[in-house]
């Protein structure tokens, strides 16, 4: 109890990095309980955040994903799923709430159309995909 009385009290800034950090963290547990061997993640995540991913001053991209599937891959049996950038109203808003989290597990909410997503399929076993980090 007096720890928390002698704590120096929190900015908004460091609540609001709370929030990103705690929302992060849920979505990774969900995802990791939803993802199997074999299988593919079960929800939509963002690996990081927009600020980590692009240069403030450029705008140019400083991080990537690359994937090269061990198997054949087709949209039915566990391909990567992206989601262009111009149908990610949160993808330059690092700051807001919910940046990381476009699937609220807890209330079933998608924070974008799925109609806007796009399979990095059909792909062969040992073709490399690559796509920005923050998608």
């Amino acid at each position: 109890v007096f720890a928390h009385a002698l704590e120096k009290p929190a900015s908004a800034e460091d609540t609001d990095e709370e929030r990103r950090r705690e929302a992060a963290s849920q979505d990774a547990s969900e995802i990791a309980r939803h993802s199997y061997l074999g299988g593919n993640f079960g929800l939509p995540h963002r690996d990081h955040s927009s600020s980590d991913c692009f240069d403030a001053a450029s705008g140019e991209p400083v991080l990537l994903s690359l994937w090269c599937p061990l198997t054949r891959v087709t949209a039915d049996n566990g391909c990567m799923f992206v989601l262009p950038k111009d149908r990610d109203p949160l993808l330059h808003q690092p700051r807001h709430p919910h940046h990381l989290r476009p699937f609220d597990a807890s209330s079933g909410t998608l924070r974008f159309g799925l109609g806007g997503a796009v399979a990095l399929a059909p792909c062969d076993a040992g073709c490399a995909l690559a796509w920005h980090r923050s998608a």
